[in-house]
C-alpha cells in the first residue's frame, strides 16, 4: 500500500575523523539523511564491491550496525593501511513492520 512506502537514505557523506596519516588505523564519520517511512536502519560497509539482488552490500565485513529510524550518523573504524582498500558503504532502511526495504546506492569512501 502507498502508506507503506519507504524512501532510501540520501545525502551520504563520509568525513575523516583521524588526524595525520592512517598507517595503522583511521576513523570516518558517516552521515546521511534518513528516508521517509523508515522504522529501522542498518549501516553497512565493505571492502568487497559485490551486492545482493536487493542491492545491499553482500559482505559488510567492515561495519554492520542496526540503528533506530532517526539515526543519521555512525563511525567506521578501519585498521591497517586503509589507502590499500576500496571501501563502499550504504544505509538500508526498513519500514512497515519490516515488510518494506529501501536500499540506497553504495557510496565509495574517499580515503
Amino acid at each position: 500500500s502507498p502508506s507503506c512506502l519507504v524512501d532510501a537514505a540520501t545525502a551520504l557523506l563520509a568525513t575523516k575523523k583521524s588526524t595525520g596519516s592512517c598507517n595503522t588505523s583511521c576513523s570516518y564519520a558517516l552521515r546521511w539523511t534518513p528516508g521517509a517511512g523508515v522504522e529501522k536502519q542498518t549501516v553497512l560497509a565493505s571492502a568487497v564491491a559485490a551486492t545482493l539482488p536487493s542491492g545491499a552490500l553482500a559482505s559488510p565485513s567492515l561495519l554492520s550496525a542496526d540503528l533506530p529510524a532517526g539515526a543519521s550518523s555512525a563511525t567506521l573504524k578501519l585498521s591497517g593501511d586503509p589507502s590499500l582498500m576500496l571501501v563502499r558503504w550504504q544505509v538500508v532502511g526498513r519500514g512497515c513492520a519490516g515488510t518494506q526495504t529501501a536500499v540506497g546506492d553504495a557510496v565509495t569512501l574517499t580515503l
